[in-house]
């Protein structure tokens, strides 16, 4: 393992800055679909009690959904000016748009029914992970900001920097923030510890764990970290969760070959993170935390042309009919792959449209997984079920 690499900041929230990514093949239960309504509601608090499971899984057997669904050019966003962020219902999804009259790009909402477009508002940061409610209503936190919108208006905005530059005792921390609650889990990079408040600094605590390097939000209660029981030797590696009400802890070894970083969200039921220690991890890999059924999953694939990238419960992944060679892909734009999806929920894995060019690193998923958005380098494309 690299010595010290992945304890840099590597600047993963969800949406990656609103370049979302990926593509993948899912064979889709009807019965494992999330419902509407679970898909707007964050539930209540989770309970932890015991440690996760652990599953590996590696190239999950690959079905030919592509018959089931249609792939059509999409333009219903002129231009070539614009990335998806994600969607926020099954009919809806934000997105970002550089506009003409700002400096800083704007999120706006597109219907897909009713191809109606909507211009939020202006966005610096905070494009990471997402805590919504509804279309209307949802909020979004990632390394450089918080921004909560109530009714299509931003509520709250909060610069990270700015934040900093009045409590500079904090400025080595990573600041992981939950909008709904306003508390933020503070982690320090040079004692890796971490610290429970909130941004007026009411009330201020020390979590009882060493070797702290990552954070991230499960539900308004709980948080869940990545430590070392020795981060200098990056040795006992451990996902640990954490109830900020009543104390409750659970500790899971996940193996010093494995690590927690970066995680991100945008539902209460699933986690996204990377494993390796190689940034983001090989583009075929990608760690879930399936809090629904309390297990860890370090998920394989072979022949992936992009990152992968959790939405919901959805792993998308762009794979190639044979294996890449980086040397010849890497310098080009040139080539087509098949859109497949990886449902965590059921452990399903198939293709949804063959042979499309390759992402240019913005693919996005409805919450119900029947609606897909795809950013071609050299086109755009809208894929859903018949």
């Amino acid at each position: 393992m690299k010595e010290g690499g992945f304890l840099k900041k590597t600047y993963f929230p969800f949406l990656l800055s609103a370049v979302l990514l990926f593509s993948g093949c899912g064979s889709v239960p009807v019965e494992q679909r999330i419902t509407p309504e679970q898909a707007v509601t964050g539930g209540e608090s989770r309970t932890f009690s015991k440690e996760f499971a652990l599953e590996h899984r590696t190239d999950p057997p690959l079905t030919d959904q592509s018959s089931a669904y249609l792939t059509e050019d999409f333009g219903g966003i002129e231009g070539t000016g614009w990335v998806p962020i994600r969607f926020v219902d099954n009919d809806s999804f934000l997105y970002r748009e550089r506009a003409e009259d700002s400096q800083n790009p704007w999120v706006c909402r597109y219907h897909l029914r009713t191809g109606q477009k909507d211009k939020l508002f202006p966005v610096q940061g905070g494009a990471g992970n997402l805590f919504r409610e509804n279309a209307s209503n949802f909020s979004f936190a990632d390394n450089l900001g918080v921004i909560s919108i109530k009714d299509d208006r931003i509520e709250t905005e909060i610069s990270f920097a700015s934040w900093k530059q009045e409590h500079q005792e904090y400025e080595a921390c990573d600041i992981v923030a939950n909008p709904r609650t306003g508390k933020i889990a503070l982690v320090d990079n040079t004692t890796w510890k971490c610290i429970l408040t909130d941004f007026d600094l009411k009330e201020v605590s020390a979590l009882p764990f060493e070797g702290v390097y990552r954070a991230g939000w499960v539900d308004d209660d709980n948080l869940i970290l990545g430590a070392f029981d020795q981060v200098e030797k990056h040795q006992g590696s451990a996902v640990i969760t954490y109830n900020i009400q009543d104390k409750a802890t659970t500790k899971t070894y996940i193996g010093d070959n494995e690590v927690f970083v970066d995680p991100y969200r945008d539902s209460g039921d699933y986690c996204g993170f990377t494993y390796l220690d190689d940034d983001h991890g090989p583009p075929g890999t990608l760690g879930v935390v399936d809090y629904t059924k309390n297990k860890i999953i370090f998920l394989k694939l072979s022949n992936i042309a992009w990152y992968l990238n959790l939405q919901y419960n959805w792993v998308i992944a762009a794979a190639a009919d044979q294996p890449i060679d980086w040397d010849v892909w890497g310098g080009t734009t040139e080539g087509t792959v098949n859109l497949c999806v990886y449902d965590a929920a059921a452990g399903s894995y198939g293709i949804r449209a063959r042979n499309l060019s390759r992402p240019n690193g913005a693919v996005i998923i409805s919450p119900d997984g029947r609606t897909i958005i795809y950013q071609s380098f050299s086109k755009n494309y809208l894929i859903r079920e018949k």
